[in-house]
């Protein structure tokens, strides 16, 4: 072997690192650009605050993206917060989801 192939040889581990690291930290990245998905998979809080005179039902997940169901206000209701907690066996990936509901706001109050 060459010098110059030696010296190739001996970055390789270096370059292999490199690359290892790149992944990784575009990974975390990645996975940090959009909160839904930061919030299921690594846990953390999400707040949804709702359109005023919306009523929260109920919420699912689907791959990284999180569905919920509305309906109008009816007279009467009061705005609610519904907070929900996911919490893992050892707890590294807890968070939680808060939809914030708003009162209806009427033309004729202003």
């Amino acid at each position: 072997m060459s010098r110059r192939d030696r010296s190739i040889m001996d970055f390789l581990p270096y370059i292999g690192i490199g690359l290892i690291v790149l992944i990784i930290a575009g990974g975390i990245l990645w996975s940090c650009a959009n909160p839904q998905s930061r919030a299921r998979n690594w846990g953390g809080d999400l707040e949804i605050v709702l359109e005023p005179g919306e009523k929260f039902e109920e919420a699912t997940w689907k791959d990284d993206d999180l569905w919920y169901m509305t309906r109008p206000m009816t007279e009467g209701e009061e705005p609610e917060t519904h907070i929900f907690r996911v919490s893992t066996v050892f707890g590294v990936f807890e968070g939680t989801v808060t939809f914030v509901e708003q009162p209806y706001k009427s033309s004729d109050s202003q």
